[in-house]
């Protein structure tokens, strides 16, 4: 570990105060190494952190300028010394430092001087202070932090309940316990408690999309990307993949588009229909219908390569069906948009699959809304409604309540489509689904002037 000097100059000693020194040279040399490994032909432009390049980082995180280091080793620099100290930061600290960012997903476009306190702060290197982690764990909320590390372990078993595929049954009680593993995962965001981090994540991943919030699992997966062992590759791709999927639901199409192409070139085949399924998605999102369609027929593709189980290729066959008569939906080709939903259902149902089964039943309403058969659209929506009431499921309960408003506006009850579509955004809006909140909030704006 690099420990402080005993006496630091003075501008050096608030930096070994406030900031993770050990962690970040050794995270950029792991850096460094990654950018040995892809440019073989320009090592000779980045050298590993000299006892000069790390005084420049520290002097950096102190707020100095290229001229104010030249002044620290020479007490009157002349323009072709301060030159030498940009020179010698742009062509070896900063790719690295840009490499480190870059690895731990956060995003910027190009590093400065002025800057890189702010972007290494965002990646998790500044020490937080003490207060605000005993805020975490204050007698207000129930907890210590003598308590926490001594729960921990448990928490870690409790959080195994929650690797759930479907919804749970209605005996368990994970709704009890949710808050305090959120507030768990958050205090496991912490260099050394990163392995537990890892196990939390993990377990709860399916869960947080069935019953948390878009906003707060991106949250925990920044959290984990700012405190993950660098050498931990398959962890952090599978991070900056879920990142980029949030994003997508997010709407944050450009930033999500930049985390795929880090890794697209990675040939895991999982991997890769996870990402071209997620890709599917986004072009759907932005309406780009035949690009989206052409990234489902490649999922299917890399589907057959994969050699999973039984179970969970045909888990991830409905997937890729949910996601394909929506496309036709939306280009207005109901009849097959229909039979493609039919067939899906058919199939979610046999497999057992409770929650996308209803899923694809409120897809079925809004084309039976649109053909004008009122009487299965409700009969539908009033069915899905209250099973995902049933099951506590807030998302797709959201979901029906849109669904409803558009079908009391169809009908001409626009009271009830007023009711039902302010309660649709309010979820929505507490759920972080942008793309819903926007069609709730179009819905209730169209009812403004009848």
């Amino acid at each position: 570990m690099i420990q402080q000097p005993d006496n630091p100059p003075p501008e050096l000693h608030e930096v070994y105060q406030t900031w993770q020194v050990d962690r970040l040279l050794a995270d950029l040399l792991h850096a460094y190494d990654s950018i040995r490994a892809e440019r073989q032909n320009r090592i000779n432009k980045i050298k590993e952190l000299s006892p000069t390049l790390r005084d420049y980082l520290l002097l950096l995180l102190a707020g100095k300028s290229p001229k104010e280091i030249a002044s620290h080793f020479c007490h009157h620099p002349n323009q072709a010394q301060a030159d030498t100290v940009r020179h010698r930061l742009s062509q070896e600290l900063y790719p690295v430092i840009a490499k480190l960012l870059q690895q731990r997903s956060i995003s910027f476009k190009t590093v400065q001087w002025q800057i890189i306190p702010d972007l290494l702060e965002k990646a998790g290197y500044k020490i937080l202070p003490k207060s605000n982690q005993s805020d975490l764990f204050s007698p207000d909320l129930g907890l210590t932090l003598q308590i926490a590390e001594a729960g921990l372990k448990q928490y870690l078993f409790i959080s195994e309940q929650y690797q759930i595929l479907d919804w749970p049954n209605q005996g368990t009680k994970l709704a009890q316990n949710w808050s305090d593993l959120e507030l768990f995962i958050k205090w496991c965001q912490a260099p050394e408690r990163y392995q537990s981090l890892k196990i939390l994540l993990q377990n709860t991943q399916q869960y947080s999309y069935i019953y948390g919030s878009y906003q707060k699992r991106l949250d925990q997966i920044e959290g984990l990307l700012q405190v993950a062992d660098l050498k931990d590759t398959a962890t952090i791709t599978e991070a900056i993949l879920e990142k980029s999927w949030l994003l997508t639901l997010m709407n944050s199409w450009k930033e999500a588009d930049k985390l795929y192409q880090i890794i697209s070139s990675n040939s895991d085949p999982i991997l890769q229909l996870k990402l071209t399924k997620n890709q599917a998605v986004w072009h759907l999102q932005q309406q780009h219908y035949s690009q989206s369609l052409e990234y489902l027929r490649q999922a299917r593709i890399i589907l057959k390569y994969c050699h999973l189980d039984p179970e969970r290729s045909q888990r991830w066959q409905i997937i890729l069906d949910y996601y394909e008569p929506q496309i036709y939906f939306h280009l207005e080709q109901y009849s097959l948009a229909q039979s493609l939903y039919q067939k899906a259902w058919d199939k979610a149902k046999q497999f057992g699959w409770q929650r996308i089964t209803f899923a694809l039943q409120n897809w079925m309403a809004r084309i039976a809304l649109v053909k004008g058969d009122f009487y299965q659209a409700r009969y539908r929506l009033e069915h899905g409604l209250q099973t995902s009431l049933l099951y506590d499921d807030c998302q797709l309960n959201a979901c029906y309540n849109l669904s409803l408003a558009r079908l009391e506006k169809v009908e001409g009850n626009f009271s009830k489509s007023r009711y039902w579509g302010t309660e649709a955004l309010s979820k929505f809006e507490n759920l972080g689904m942008v793309d819903k909140v926007i069609q709730a909030q179009s819905l209730l704006k169209s009812l403004e002037t009848v």
